[in-house]
């Protein structure tokens, strides 16, 4: 099998002839070792698929995950640039700034005054209305947050990491995609505080906001899958039981998390979604959505999965990508730790089929390459 193959038949919960392998990366691990240059990476859709192109091949990953959007042309234009202790620092006219890190992802902070939406005054019908001008607006979409409702209005600077990956590929290596949830979106634009109590304040008005968010989910994840993309990962990482309820997932993230799943599974692709810390109180919620698979499951402490009592709930209805512990194993183990860890979450999960090893989250960026490797080398010496 090519690993294409061997993930898309994991996807379909089958049993490909190894174990597929393929982790999502910290965008320090990836600078860390792969010497792209940060600014590039940031700006540049070439710079940023050869970063995860160097990954996969030094890991021999069986498919890549483009976490964010092809870069837009010229998004920092304007700004004035200065070098700070991070790394860089790219300030615009407006006054926020947006601080490209050595070993992190790029971060925004916002001009003094600077004030989230209100959820009282926000129009569900524009959200980002005149709440996010200049360099607000171009970070949403640097990181994935926007209002394209057809798939004919997403630039064409968005594909271009995806365009690169395929030709460099060749079909070979699974593409997945990546859209924010309906949920993160929302949270995005009203920020953290105001959305949390939103949900309690104005939860018409909240869903009235998911309804909006949920088409903005579904046309970039569409058009992925259109441009070549296998899978689509849903950014859902806000909806935990460190966050929200069970009761609260049901109301405001089931509906949406499901219209987006059925329009990709409409397209042909496969979707998995991508839920950190404590979710062992939500599996069910969370296939009820009608997803494909699920990520993370976090075991403890970081979150609260065990991985045979994830496998044994899910049998047969979603499969399972994760979770061993990017932090307490990869991170802070020998080689040996990492190789007895590994094993057990293989053993556990891949003898029923669906099944793709990864960590539970990013790999962290100071993770050891040889622990990321040993992981690699035991998850395809599974003999089933």
């Amino acid at each position: 099998m090519t690993p294409r193959e061997r993930v898309r038949v994991a996807m379909a919960l089958g049993k490909p002839d190894v174990v597929p392998v393929q982790c999502q990366m910290a965008t320090g691990h990836i600078l860390l070792n792969t010497g792209i240059d940060p600014v590039a990476e940031a700006t540049d859709s070439v710079a940023f698929a050869e970063s995860l192109l160097q990954m996969r091949d030094q890991y021999d990953f069986d498919g890549i995950l483009i976490h964010k959007p092809g870069r837009e042309p010229g998004w920092l234009d304007g700004c004035r640039r200065q070098e700070c202790a991070e790394g860089w620092e790219f300030v615009a006219p407006e006054g926020g700034v947006v601080r490209v890190q050595r070993e992190e992802d790029p971060v925004l902070i916002p001009a003094p005054g600077f004030q989230w939406p209100d959820v009282e005054t926000i129009d569900p019908a524009d959200p980002f209305g005149e709440h996010f001008p200049g360099i607000y607006r171009r970070w949403h979409h640097f990181k994935g947050t926007h209002g394209f409702h057809r798939v004919e209005d997403i630039p064409e600077s968005w594909y271009g990491c995806i365009n690169y990956l395929a030709d460099k590929t060749k079909g070979r290596i699974s593409l997945h995609g990546e859209t924010r949830a309906p949920f993160d979106h929302v949270l995005n634009l009203l920020g953290t505080e105001n959305m949390m109590v939103a949900l309690f304040t104005h939860p018409e008005k909240i869903h009235a906001l998911f309804a909006w968010a949920t088409q903005s989910s579904i046309t970039w994840a569409v058009a992925q899958i259109r441009r070549g993309c296998d899978a689509i990962k849903v950014s859902s990482p806000w909806v935990g039981a460190g966050f929200i309820s069970r009761e609260h997932y049901r109301e405001f993230v089931v509906p949406y998390e499901r219209a987006l799943a059925d329009a990709v599974r409409a397209e042909g692709g496969f979707i998995y979604t991508h839920t950190c810390g404590r979710i062992g109180d939500r599996l069910e919620d969370m296939m009820a959505t009608n997803t494909n698979g699920l990520e993370c499951l976090d075991p403890p402490p970081l979150g609260d999965v065990e991985i045979e009592d994830a496998v044994e709930r899910t049998r047969g209805r979603v499969f399972i990508k994760g979770n061993v512990d990017s932090v307490h194993t990869l991170l802070h183990k020998d080689r040996d730790g990492v190789a007895n860890d590994v094993r057990r979450v293989v053993n556990a999960a891949a003898p029923g089929g669906g099944f793709i090893c990864s960590t539970a989250c990013s790999i962290a960026p100071h993770v050891p390459p040889d622990n990321v490797k040993t992981m690699v080398e035991v998850a395809r010496g599974y003999a089933g």
